[in-house]
């Protein structure tokens, strides 16, 4: 007696053709956005330190001028303004102003051109600068100032921040 055997064929039929594309699909779309995700956090935290360290190099830069100045010319004692101008005993760097020019905190040594202090991806805005010290003193000098990103068309390229620093001449 002969038993007769139906023959399987090898291979997908359509339908797990599709479910096996469609997981596929979801699989690569999953991954994508989560490595864009990754690289959206690191361009924001790119950013965010970049403002960071200007910041804090900025403030360094007016804290050390202002320690070794012989001399606060203007704001005057009691009195404010958008720039700092200092005396210094060496004519190289007699005057030496800070001010804001066009979204850039820049300082000027004596007769040398004017030098930015924030990177042009960076803009300034709102430099302030109080003599708080009274009449006959070395002088105190508070500072302020905004930094922000110039490419604001994404989210992760948004940020800003206020800086404040307040300073003393020494004696």
């Amino acid at each position: 007696m002969k038993i007769m055997t139906k023959k399987t064929r090898g291979g997908f039929t359509l339908v797990e053709m599709l479910l096996y594309t469609v997981v596929l699909g979801l699989c690569l779309f999953s991954m994508s956005s989560f490595i864009d995700m990754i690289n959206a956090a690191k361009v924001k935290n790119h950013i965010t330190l970049s403002i960071e360290r200007q910041g804090n190099v900025i403030t360094e830069v007016i804290k050390t001028s202002l320690a070794s100045a012989s001399g606060i010319n203007y704001p005057t004692s009691g009195t404010s303004g958008n720039s700092l101008s200092l005396s210094f005993a060496d004519s190289a760097k007699n005057p030496t102003i800070f001010s804001l020019t066009n979204g850039t905190i820049t300082i000027k040594e004596g007769s040398s051109a004017a030098v930015a202090l924030n990177d042009p991806y960076i803009t300034a805005d709102s430099l302030y600068f109080e003599n708080i010290g009274r009449s006959g003193t070395p002088g105190s000098v508070n500072t302020s100032f905004w930094l922000r990103t110039t490419e604001a068309n994404r989210a992760e390229f948004s940020y800003e921040r206020f800086f404040r620093l307040g300073t003393s001449r020494r004696f």
